[in-house]
């Protein structure tokens, strides 16, 4: 083992030692040099996985009537009918009719599987190299259409920062052995926010994907007014109750939008102890073992390990997802918060995902930044919001343009740009945000329909 581990492994012994003079700061600082020398070393490997997904039925779905069905259907065809009109040139109204009538078939088919139970596979190749990931990935589609059987995308993730997406691929076969080559030659064509990730379909905040498999600081993602670090046993357990989680938006505007610590909600947090926790076992390095939400819906757990080298690395992931059922009980006031007592709760398991490292090795190939983003690229970028879309289109030109910089040339945009312009396109879907081109999403935006009436 390097001195520099030993040593640091000394100075928390010595800090527990000395517990009554203990101070958090000091265990903090040395968790956070023990997780970013992890992502740093993450940055230099290339690592696959397979992803099996396994969603259990839901009775509640089967219990509801064909019309509520109907109902939730309707609100999003007309949704994505309008996104559509919006971008499409007049006289294409057959082809507009055609679009959402097969919408339509789809969400059909996606809640019948749904309310049944199904399970599906996705794999993953991630290369680090050095300043950031690129991210390969294949999954099944559901439901699958004549023809379709998968779907793929190349994600570039920048350490703490956006995701750069590339447009979706889709194969005739999840095992295409041609997949990876076809990926590499898709070029990139979004920015997206820090959690508006792929990967979310695979279930979990995106977040977690990143600190699990690419290594990446659970740091970057919690406010450090909120943290504490606690001991348990030889693990350490790093709390808050509040971390950085939006699809739809970059973090340095969840920053801005943030919420008081003082706040009531965050006063009635504090006083249930609730917070997220993540896990971590110094012994290994300081790898994550274990992530829990805030409710405890959501787990993540490390069941094996592989070591290579120095560095510990997950050989088997399990994450779990839960749902509340409540009935009864009477809404009251509480500090301004309305809350719910006397209600009968019950907790179920909605999903369980394993994922399983194939191989891992040191990245062969080295690739800069500048090699995926050429000076003549034009990238869509949807940092300034994604519900409702902001996008602003430019040329790449060496570096991402700041929040400020976007906002005046979105401002631009809209002066300038012709309304035929605006609704004109020759690949209709490519205004449409890159996540809801994957079919799997539905699953999700249906869900949060029926939870939300």
């Amino acid at each position: 083992m390097s001195k520099r581990f030993l040593f640091q492994i000394y100075c928390l012994v010595c800090m527990l030692t000395c517990y009554c003079q203990h101070d958090d700061s000091y265990v903090r600082t040395s968790l956070k040099e023990g997780l970013l020398q992890r992502q740093r070393n993450f940055l230099q490997l290339t690592t696959q996985w397979r992803i099996r997904v396994k969603h259990f039925p839901n009775t509640n779905y089967a219990n509801l009537s064909q019309q509520q069905v109907e109902k939730t259907i309707d609100a999003q065809i007309k949704e994505t009918a309008q996104l559509l009109k919006e971008r499409m040139d007049d006289g294409q109204e057959d082809m507009l009719r055609s679009l959402v009538a097969r919408e339509r078939d789809r969400l059909r088919k996606t809640y019948a599987v749904i309310t049944q139970g199904y399970e599906h596979e996705a794999f993953l190749t991630i290369e680090g190299h050095q300043t950031f990931w690129v991210v390969y990935g294949v999954q099944e589609v559901i439901p699958q259409e004549e023809g379709i059987k998968a779907v793929g995308y190349k994600e570039v993730f920048l350490p703490g920062s956006y995701i750069l997406q590339s447009g979706h691929v889709f194969f005739a076969s999840l095992n295409d052995k041609n997949s990876h080559q076809r990926l590499t030659r898709v070029p990139v064509e979004n920015v997206m926010p820090e959690a508006t990730s792929a990967l979310f379909i695979l279930s979990g905040s995106p977040m977690l994907w990143r600190i699990f498999l690419l290594g990446e600081t659970s740091f970057y993602w919690l406010p450090e007014e909120f943290i504490r670090v606690e001991q348990q046993n030889s693990l350490y357990q790093l709390r808050s109750r509040y971390w950085y989680y939006d699809r739809y938006r970059v973090k340095e505007r969840w920053l801005t939008e943030r919420k008081s610590t003082d706040t009531p909600i965050q006063r009635q947090i504090a006083q249930m102890d609730l917070s997220v926790k993540f896990l971590i076992d110094p012994s290994k390095r300081f790898a994550i073992s274990h992530f829990e939400d805030l409710m405890g819906q959501l787990t993540f757990e490390v069941t094996r390990w592989k070591q290579y080298g120095t560095l510990w690395i997950p050989a088997e992931i399990v994450i779990k997802q839960f749902a509340f059922d409540v009935s009864g009980g009477q809404r009251v006031q509480r500090d301004g918060v309305p809350i719910l007592i006397g209600a009968k709760v019950s907790k179920r398991q909605t999903a369980q995902i394993t994922i399983e490292l194939i191989s891992v090795d040191r990245t062969r190939e080295r690739r800069k930044l500048k090699d995926l983003l050429s000076p003549d690229l034009v990238l869509t970028d949807y940092r300034l919001g994604l519900v409702p879309p902001r996008a602003v289109s430019y040329v790449f030109e060496g570096a991402l343009p700041n929040l400020n910089a976007l906002e005046r040339m979105y401002k631009e945009q809209q002066q300038w740009r012709p309304p035929t312009q605006a609704r004109g396109s020759p690949f209709v879907w490519q205004w449409i945000p890159p996540a809801i081109l994957v079919i799997l999403g539905i699953v999700w935006y249906i869900r949060g329909r029926i939870r939300g009436g």
